[in-house]
């Protein structure tokens, strides 16, 4: 739920990227990868749009969900109404493979390296959700 209703692109977007942040995280956790983000987003006069995007292959790293969710309300972002909420939903789950990508390049742009996405982990568990960000992100409340 945000703050207050709002209009903001940006805003919205860091919101989302917030979600996107804190659900890859979840995955992580237990061991699952997702190939399919949903987007559901409740305006002020009671509407309701859900966009989603697919992936051929699982992911569950910070920039790969982040990069699904922004698509789905770049998709999505069509009325100049006021958002009351957003709700990021992660379905298709599967189990994360422990077995590294023999082609990375083919695995996506938005991809993180695993060994970067744990230091990210390891530095958020550390010292915090927000000791490491991304651009615009927007607190959790």
């Amino acid at each position: 739920v945000l703050a207050g209703d709002s209009c903001s692109y940006a805003e919205v977007a860091g919101l989302v990227t917030s979600l996107a942040v804190e659900l890859a995280g979840q995955l992580r956790a237990a061991g699952q990868a997702c190939r399919r983000i949903r987007l559901q987003l409740r305006y002020s006069d009671g509407s309701q749009a859900s966009r989603q995007q697919s992936r051929r292959i699982g992911c569950a790293t910070d920039g790969a969900v982040r990069t699904l969710s922004l698509g789905c309300l770049e998709r999505a972002w069509q009325r100049r109404t006021r958002l009351r909420s957003c709700l990021l939903i992660a379905d298709r789950l599967h189990r994360s493979s422990p077995q590294r990508v023999l082609f990375p390049e083919l695995a996506g742009p938005h991809e993180t390296p695993p060994q970067l996405q744990q230091a990210i982990d390891r530095v958020r568990r550390r010292y915090g959700g927000e000791a490491l960000q991304f651009g615009g992100q927007q607190r959790l409340h």
